[in-house]
């Protein structure tokens, strides 16, 4: 089950994965680090939030896709993204999306070499069920492309 199903569109999941860079890129050199302080919404993230939550996710996705690979009966350890992000500083901004992309890059180097036999392999998660590395690479584009809805919003400075 993809929470993020709706966003994808029938796309394909690597696509939007090795597009996400190039947006983070595009999107760094047209916002303001003062900008990245605003919510997108009422009572939501910064966008200093979101990428600081997005380098959260690329970090556990990429590890929960290599443990599936090398582990059998592989169940993923669930976390509260909110407590993550009362951990840690946010007020970073840009520089934050330039870790952001080199994380990225680093997993699209594993994910782009993938076999059909590779992305069946499963995972247990606590909360979805049974998944299929392929389907947590769908999880994942589904993620970026709601975020980056959040962050146009944060950059167009449309509240």
């Amino acid at each position: 089950m993809n929470p993020y199903s709706k966003y994808l569109e029938n796309r394909n999941a690597l696509e939007i994965l090795s597009e996400t860079p190039l947006y983070l890129q595009a999107f760094a050199e047209k916002v303001e680090d003062e900008k990245l302080k605003k919510v997108w919404a009422d009572g939501k993230w910064t966008g200093n939030e979101i990428i600081l939550h997005l380098i959260h996710v690329e970090t556990i996705f990429g590890n929960r896709i290599r443990y599936a690979l090398t582990e059998e009966d592989y169940t993923v350890q669930p976390f509260e993204q909110d407590n993550w992000l009362k951990r840690e500083s946010s007020s970073i901004g840009t520089e934050n999306i330039s870790l952001l992309i080199s994380l990225r890059n680093f997993n699209l180097k594993l994910f782009q070499t993938l076999t059909n036999e590779e992305k069946s392999r499963t995972l247990n998660h606590p909360e979805l069920g049974e998944l299929k590395v392929g389907e947590l690479l769908e999880v994942l584009a589904g993620h970026d492309l709601n975020h980056r809805q959040q962050l146009e919003i944060i950059k167009g400075n449309k509240k």
